[in-house]
């Protein structure tokens, strides 16, 4: 562990969101971070962009010392968080343990992020970290109906400890969080309240050179849900048991295995009587690699079984051909694809007001192939470029969609706003479940001028398919995006004075009745170290004040204002 960092719970906390290899897992602790930037670029209230670009670094002068984020994710990763607040990207002093963020802002914005490392000796560390953050103010949606002090707010806890033997390391942790919401007002589960806690223990190689390298972890996952349709309390306990073991050959070649199995229980009051099934799935995936003389293979695959709610058996590629030329470019082709377990955690993510039934309980998510070929490269100094396209299949793909129950039965007064507001008790933010493909291309951009000024730019588009006949597939897809991307410029007129002006964008595929309206986030932040242990920060978002969604069926914040300052200690 590093001495001074900022310590992220889980995936939750991270901006931009990056895509890593293979299937990304869910919205865990078991997938938390380290993070230690240049720079402190906060992100207000929900203004998280759903991103699949994989983040365009630039190459080094050997290529041994290259490493490449290729791999792209499913679109089905989406943000961990159900408002993704500030996250911090930050220079703190490396050689202080302690790390301390305070900011607050309007309407009723607050943010708070704290870290300690202690080195109890040479082979003991513990890391603790709390976070807390939030938003209160009314909230306005596209058609103008007024949400009157809709508050999130957010709390986060972990303590973690390693010990190091001689060759090995012993991880253990434990983490909490609870999320208190009431976005959408008389609405069933308007007053939401979701909590979530894990036990981490982990086992693992010290040493990457050992004729054996291993990682393997167990982690009890708890889940408690406050509200919804028919249902109260619903919980889930979940024990997930992964890891991997690679074992180095010569020239340049290895072998190796990775493994996790998922158990998932369920519990809770039911007014119609049914429950949920369990949920169990086991994967398995073998794979040799070859990296030597500027190409690199990964010839794998995965073979998975669910059992419980589901009995299927599944079988993905886990492919990889890279190419090196000049060590300026990297030429690839990836055929991934993997299991997307839907806990609750994965519900959360897809949206924090999406309602669970017990006749429609979810499955999980199967990438059955997520093809792409791309080249990426810094054709000269400063400037780095990643070109891809590619396409992807989904098996049981997973989204909510607003909507209102049973409309062809109601009144159009009904679905109407009037002078006494929405009828919500016909209104739904509903579960979809449907294969559904898609074809995409995009590209990355940035440029760096002699760290003066930086450009940069990403773009995806994407063009879904599905069984028109599904109908449950046309509303699934309907919230999906088809353009999305971000293009923002940072100048530093000074040292320690970093201001970036960014605009963002989302545009959905919608139905022949209803297209939600494109994401437009302005945005301004602005960062200075006023000395060595202490900087300030402040954030403009939504400045053209604009009417959008970034989760179907809640209103994203209007123009919002946060500042605060940090502080290594």
């Amino acid at each position: 562990m590093r001495k001074s960092y900022i310590y992220i719970i889980g995936v939750m906390l991270v901006l931009p969101w990056r895509a890593s290899a293979q299937v990304q897992p869910n919205d865990t602790t078991l997938t938390r971070t380290v993070v230690v930037e240049n720079e402190y670029t906060p992100n207000i209230l929900d203004a998280q962009k759903i991103n699949v670009l994989p983040k365009v670094e630039p190459l080094q002068s050997s290529q041994k010392q290259v490493e490449y984020a290729t791999a792209l994710s499913a679109y089905s990763n989406l943000p961990s968080s159900i408002m993704p607040v500030l996250a911090g990207v930050d220079k703190p002093n490396v050689t202080l343990p302690g790390y301390v963020r305070f900011g607050l802002g309007l309407p009723g914005n607050i943010d708070f992020l704290g870290n300690y490392h202690y080195t109890i000796s040479e082979q003991d560390e513990v890391n603790l970290s709390a976070l807390f953050n939030g938003t209160k103010g009314d909230r306005t949606n596209e058609d103008g109906y007024i949400w009157e002090s809709a508050r999130y707010y957010q709390t986060r806890a972990g303590v973690d400890y390693t010990h190091t033997f001689d060759r090995s390391k012993l991880d253990l942790g434990a983490h909490l969080g609870v999320s208190n919401f009431n976005l959408i007002q008389n609405y069933w589960g308007g007053n939401q309240n979701l909590t979530s806690g894990d036990l981490h223990f982990g086992y693992r190689s010290a040493d990457d050179n050992q004729s054996l390298i291993y990682n393997v972890e167990s982690n009890l996952m708890m889940y408690k849900r406050g509200h919804d349709v028919n249902m109260e309390k619903l919980s889930e306990t979940g024990l997930v048991t992964k890891g991997y073991f690679l074992a180095p050959l010569e020239n340049q070649q290895s072998v190796g295995i990775g493994f996790q199995l998922d158990n998932f229980f369920y519990g809770g009051t039911y007014n119609n009587g049914e429950k949920f099934k369990g949920n169990h799935f086991l994967d398995l995936n073998p794979y040799y690699v070859y990296d030597n003389n500027g190409w690199r293979f990964h010839l794998g695959a995965h073979v998975g079984y669910n059992f419980g709610v589901q009995k299927k058996f599944r079988m993905a590629p886990d492919l990889l051909a890279e190419y090196h030329i000049d060590d300026h470019y990297l030429f690839y082709a990836h055929a991934t694809g993997g299991n997307l377990t839907s806990d609750f955690r994965r519900m959360e993510q897809l949206n924090p007001y999406g309602q669970l039934k017990p006749y429609a309980q979810p499955i999980n998510t199967y990438e059955q192939a997520n093809i792409h070929l791309g080249v990426k490269g810094t054709p000269s100094t400063g400037l780095g470029i990643n070109v891809f396209a590619g396409f992807q299949t989904l098996k049981d793909d997973a989204g909510f969609a607003a909507e209102f129950l049973d409309t062809e039965e109601l009144d159009a007064n009904d679905r109407t706003p009037s002078s006494s507001g929405w009828n919500w008790n016909n209104y739904s933010i509903r579960l979809f479940q449907a294969n559904t493909h898609n074809l995409y291309g995009g590209a990355a951009v940035d440029y760096d001028y002699q760290g003066i000024v930086a450009l940069h730019l990403d773009a995806v588009l994407r063009s879904w398919g599905y069984d028109k006949e599904n109908w449950r597939a046309e509303k699934l897809v309907s919230f999906k995006p088809v353009l999305e991307g971000d293009a923002y410029v940072t100048a530093r007129p000074m040292v320690g004075l970093p201001i970036t002006l960014g605009y963002q964008f989302i545009t959905r595929k919608g139905t022949d009745t209803n297209k939600p309206k494109a994401v437009g986030n302005l945005y301004l932040n602005a960062s200075y170290q006023v000395y060595k242990e202490l900087s300030v920060y402040a954030r403009i978002n939504n400045i053209f004040n604009q009417k959008y969604q970034y989760f179907a069926g809640v209103p994203a914040q209007g123009l919002n204002f946060v500042g605060g300052i940090s502080y290594c200690f």
